[in-house]
């Protein structure tokens, strides 16, 4: 009955407009800690845009691990949970075993203009089926029990498969056919 096994991957945009207790946070936190880090990588105060410095200063790349490691204690309040990503009866969370931060915008005299993108890495799922834009899934557990629990997922934007490892046939199963070979919108989503 399984498919597949895969991770997903969601991004989640943060910036002035976000009004939630997490989202809020992390603005701030990141764009203080981006000024400090900024005034690291700037000493002269010749740029004032976060393109400017990493344009010409390569090490100040690492600004992206920099705020990231600083918004940890956000990210821990999430207690592995992807915020804005449930099930389509908004019951079953998705749990992340990974993240990335990554700062997109700032400048340093314009806080409005800061924007960071946290992308979070899902614990392995099972796909069961599609249905249009509709995947059926379970959690890994499922591989090692006769019971299995499913929840739906729609794709949408900033949510994407990033791995996917097909699962043998099961005794009896007819053969599978991999699941996006239509012009289907999870197809044309993934670029296949």
């Amino acid at each position: 009955m399984a498919k597949a096994k895969i991770n997903l991957a969601y991004k989640q945009i943060i910036d002035k407009n976000n009004s939630d207790i997490f989202g809020i946070g992390v603005f701030n936190e990141s764009y203080y800690e981006f000024l400090i880090q900024a005034a690291a990588f700037n000493r002269d105060n010749l740029f004032s845009t976060f393109e400017e410095i990493t344009d010409n200063n390569p090490q100040a790349h690492c600004i992206h691990q920099k705020i990231g490691l600083k918004i940890k204690k956000y990210i821990n309040s999430l207690q592995n949970v992807i915020p804005e990503l449930h099930d389509t009866l908004d019951y079953t969370a998705i749990h992340f075993e990974n993240y990335q931060f990554t700062l997109l915008n700032s400048q340093i005299n314009n806080k409005d203009s800061h924007k960071v993108a946290i992308t979070y890495f899902s614990n392995p799922l099972i796909l069961l089926d599609t249905l249009g834009d509709y995947m059926v899934l379970a959690d890994e557990y499922y591989l090692q029990s006769s019971r299995v629990e499913t929840f739906v997922l729609k794709m949408r934007p900033m949510l994407s498969i990033y791995n996917y490892v097909s699962l043998p046939n099961e005794p009896g199963d007819g053969p599978h056919p991999h699941p996006f070979t239509d012009a289907s919108p999870m197809k044309r989503f993934l670029g296949h």
